[in-house]
């Protein structure tokens, strides 16, 4: 459940960065929310934050400098940000740059952004959390089935993956 640009860590909203390098923070985009936004999902504050197609090109993660195949799982109800637009940015930004390895994108209907390891409990996938860090109410997304569903085919996808690619 990726994401195709860099976004601030999680906290208070002081635009804390999430990911440096050489003690230089990576340029994100503008994370900060009005108390208004709490009302909004997860997934809707994200995706008033990508409204502005220039602050998203500066934090574009440059994915197409991976040097192997690329595996990417999203939930295509993830309630927590919207990883199934994400990933086909990822699948995009690829395919511009002529990216000479693999590239598969599975996006999972009524799966939200836990998509793990199969035969684990999905029945709380609908619950709202409050973030202890940011204070946000967040909620996975997905349906009990659709999960379940999703967790179960992704990782058998992931499987094959691994298999076809680093068994050797």
């Amino acid at each position: 459940v990726p994401s195709s640009v860099v976004w601030p860590g999680l906290s208070d909203d002081s635009e804390v960065p999430a990911w440096t390098f050489g003690g230089k923070p990576f340029v994100a985009v503008p994370g900060r929310f009005s108390r208004a936004d709490l009302a909004l999902s997860g997934r809707e504050r994200f995706l008033k934050r990508m409204r502005d197609p220039a602050a998203l090109a500066r934090a574009a993660i440059p994915v197409e400098r991976i040097a192997g195949p690329v595996l990417l799982l999203s939930g295509k109800d993830d309630q927590l940000w919207p990883s199934d637009i994400f990933a086909e940015s990822v699948v995009r930004r690829l395919k511009a740059h002529n990216f000479n390895h693999a590239v598969e994108h599975y996006s999972y209907e009524d799966a939200g952004h836990r998509i793990g390891r199969p035969y684990v409990p999905t029945s709380d996938v609908r619950q709202v959390r409050m973030h202890p860090v940011t204070k946000r109410p967040n909620m996975s997304g997905g349906t009990p089935e659709g999960q379940a569903r999703a967790n179960l085919d992704s990782w058998e996808k992931l499987l094959a993956f691994l298999d076809k690619y680093l068994r050797r």
